[in-house]
């Protein structure tokens, strides 16, 4: 290698090198010259300012610069310098140099940025509290280049403060009922900001807490392709309130709206488990959030337990068993039973429309009819059915009612006033003594006593009778075939067993009803006979609504006298009492009653010819019951007073039969008859009209043995009122 001692560094050397002998022709290239950057430092700079930087290079080539600290300051190629920070602030100044030049030394200049105040805050607003208000604010635009130490709220009036790190503070110990407006500050190492511009004005009161119900936890499961309709609840609120899904999600087709309820149908595919949260704010600055899940199960009928309050003595409105149930619409409902069964009556109405043809309806009612003597708690369960997927479950509806005093003191006065006046109508039928035309008759017996059943189209009765003077003369019909003296004292008794309808409730249902009779009679003289008799009656009424039964006893005399050739006057008069008890599945009570029973009857007895015999008759009858007030009560102490009552009937008729034998060969004599009855009556002050006609005959001759048959067509003011057939059997005894 070939060294070349003294050249002079930074200086440009051109060198030759010769090959063989030529040496060639070399031209000098132009020098590329240095050059060298002038920066002056610009010295301390203040945060927020905007200052430009130059610098010049003796090449006349314009430098750019660069910084070094970018975290607290930038620059652009040009100089345009931007702070970030406080701090130390290093640029750097660079010529790239071209042809003629060589690229220039950096030139690094480094100075400080002095922190500034912060400036204004912005966004300040506050919300009232209890003896307090909360302000927000946003972070100052410019913190002046360090950190924020603090913040300063001050309130007007009052100058009260609040102080913290940051957003938001609470100014307290205001007074309530005064507004106030409030106003920021910001504080850092330089100094203290100006003051914001004033909040909203608020006035403090009595602090509130939104109360959610339900809080929170697992809601009613919802089901696909069905409304789903709970609501949560909000109370304790000031101002406006609005609902909001924080956190999670609904399931699809739901939503929540600003009263809390959810609506929407949830979607077809929308099975399955869901968590969420809704917030809950109100305009007074309320706020608070509940947590909640549900499920969503696929598609089924359902039916849905429901309660109802009765007011006392109403009928309760029927109850749309469609709304709430899932799974619709439903073609019909059924009844599966009402605990207990004598709280009332149920049944579904509205599936009668499908039924008969017509469409679904579209909504099934429960109709409810509480029974007015109980009170509870009466629960019907109940189902309903969907023509596409089946039938519910078995869901209920309860009902709470109250006892009805008037419904009961109704019910039970009907109740007894029915069964007396029912007695009364069996008693004037029943109750009878013996008359001249008995006494003689009973002189030439053939038999001592008779027993008859007589069934008829509304009631069957069993009669027996006897004598003493009946007795005498069979007793001498077989030893002498002699008559017995008429004189004397005859001893009688009588019995009647009956069953007898009565309608309760719109449904007939058979009652039963018994009369014994005893009593003596003596003649005065042939023309008069006078006696006295005893009757004892019992009688039981069963619904299925209710039980009446009653004993009652009737004594007095009675007289019979022959006015006539023929023609005799029966005359009666009785009085009693009666001890009788009422009651249904929940009530129940005992009353008395003082009895009247007067009877006359005027009866002929004229042989037309051998064979034909004709009986007119004019009966008249009154009977009356008097019932003290009485109280029904229940098995918990309620009770019900039931006023006195007062019934009466006055029946007169006319009337009369005819009656023809016919010898039929071998000791048999049939004897045909026909009567009649018509009279007027006055019953508790309404007048009405009666009559019968009565057609049948006697089979006679069959030794210890009599049968007879017969029909009766009873008649009243309005037409027919009942038409009975009747057999009699006798037998001697």
């Amino acid at each position: 290698m070939k060294r070349f001692p003294g050249l002079v560094s930074g200086l440009f050397a051109l060198f030759v090198v010769v090959f063989g002998g030529v040496q060639p022709a070399l031209a000098a290239p132009d020098p590329v010259l240095s050059q060298m950057i002038t920066f002056t430092n610009p010295g301390a700079q203040n945060f927020g300012t905007t200052p430009i930087l130059s610098a010049t290079s003796d090449s006349g080539l314009t430098p750019t610069f660069t910084s070094s600290t970018s975290n607290v300051c930038t620059i652009t190629s040009g100089g345009a310098l931007t702070f970030v920070s406080a701090g130390t602030c290093t640029i750097n100044a660079d010529q790239a140099g071209n042809g003629s030049y060589l690229p220039a030394s950096q030139v690094s200049r480094s100075f400080m940025v002095n922190p500034v105040w912060p400036d204004a805050q912005t966004g300040v607003g506050a919300v009232r509290g209890d003896r307090q208000a909360s302000v927000s604010f946003a972070a100052p635009a410019s913190t002046g280049g360090i950190d924020i130490i603090g913040y300063t709220v001050t309130s007007s009036p009052g100058g009260l403060t609040a102080t913290g790190s940051s957003s938001p503070l609470t100014v307290g110990g205001l007074t309530n009922g005064i507004a106030y407006t409030f106003t920021v500050t910001a504080t850092n190492a330089a100094g203290t900001s100006s003051a914001s511009a004033p909040s909203n004005s608020v006035t403090p009161e009595v602090g509130h807490v939104i109360t959610l119900s339900p809080a929170g936890g697992a809601l009613p499961d919802g089901m696909a392709q069905e409304v789903y309709a709970p609501k949560i609840a909000a109370s304790g609120n000031v101002g406006a309130l609005s609902f909001n899904v924080s956190a999670g999600a609904l399931p699809q087709g739901l939503n929540v709206d600003g009263t809390g309820a959810f609506v929407g149908t949830i979607d077809a595919a929308a099975a399955g488990s869901y968590s969420f949260s809704i917030t809950v704010t109100d305009t007074g600055g309320g706020s608070v959030t509940g947590n909640y899940t549900m499920n969503v199960v696929p598609r089924a009928v359902t039916a849905e337990d429901k309660a109802v309050v009765v007011p006392p003595g109403a009928t309760p409105l029927p109850v749309n068993l469609s709304e709430g149930a899932t799974g619709g619409p439903f073609d019909t409902g059924d009844v599966v039973n009402v605990s207990p069964p004598h709280a009332g009556t149920a049944r579904i109405v509205g599936a009668d429309v499908a039924q008969v043809g017509g469409p679904a309806p579209s909504a099934l009612y429960l109709k409810f009819t509480p029974n007015p003597q109980f009170g509870g708690t009466a629960v019907v369960s109940y189902t309903l059915h969907s023509p596409t997927l089946g039938r519910s479950n078995i869901a209920s509806v309860s009902f709470t009612t109250t006892i009805n005093p008037v419904a009961v003191e109704d019910y039970f006065s009907t109740l007894s006033t029915g069964f007396v006046k029912s007695r009364a109508g069996l008693l004037a039928g029943a109750v009878d003594v013996p008359g001249l035309v008995n006494r003689r008759a009973m002189a030439s017996a053939s038999a001592p006593g008779s027993l008859s059943f007589s069934p008829s189209g509304n009631s069957i009765s069993m009669n027996f009778a006897a004598s003493t003077l009946a007795a005498a003369a069979s007793a001498a019909d077989s030893l002498a075939m002699q008559p017995v003296g008429n004189d004397g004292i005859n001893f009688w008794i009588d019995g009647t067993a009956t069953l007898h309808v009565r309608a309760d409730n719109g449904t007939d249902h058979w009652g039963s009803f018994a009369l014994l009779s005893a009593g003596g009679d003596v003649l005065v003289n042939d023309k008069l006979l006078v006696g006295l008799a005893l009757h004892v009656d019992w009688m039981d009424d069963i619904t299925d609504f209710s039980r009446a039964n009653g004993t009652g006893v009737l004594v007095g005399p009675y007289m019979s006298a022959e006015i006539g050739e023929g023609v005799f006057l029966d005359a009666s008069v009785f009085y009693g009492r009666s001890w009788n008890n009422v009651s249904t599945s929940l009530f129940g009570g005992a009353f008395e009653t003082d009895r009247l029973l007067a009877r006359a009857k005027l009866e002929g007895q004229w042989a037309l010819s051998d064979a034909l015999t004709f009986k007119p008759s004019a009966n008249a009858l009154y009977l009356q019951e008097r019932a003290g007030s009485y109280t029904v009560v229940d098995g918990l102490g309620n009770g019900a007073v039931i006023d006195a009552f007062t019934t009466s009937q006055l029946r007169v008729s006319l009337g009369g039969t005819l009656q023809f034998s016919l010898a039929a060969g071998d000791g048999l004599t049939v004897q045909p008859f026909l009567g009649g009855q018509f009279g007027l009556s006055m019953i508790d002050g309404k007048a009405g009209s009666f009559g019968t006609l009565t057609t049948g005959f006697d089979l006679l001759g069959l030794g210890d043995w009599t049968l007879g048959t017969s029909a009766e067509l009873g008649i009243d003011g309005a037409g027919m009122r009942s038409l009975s057939g009747k057999a009699r059997l006798g037998l001697r005894f």
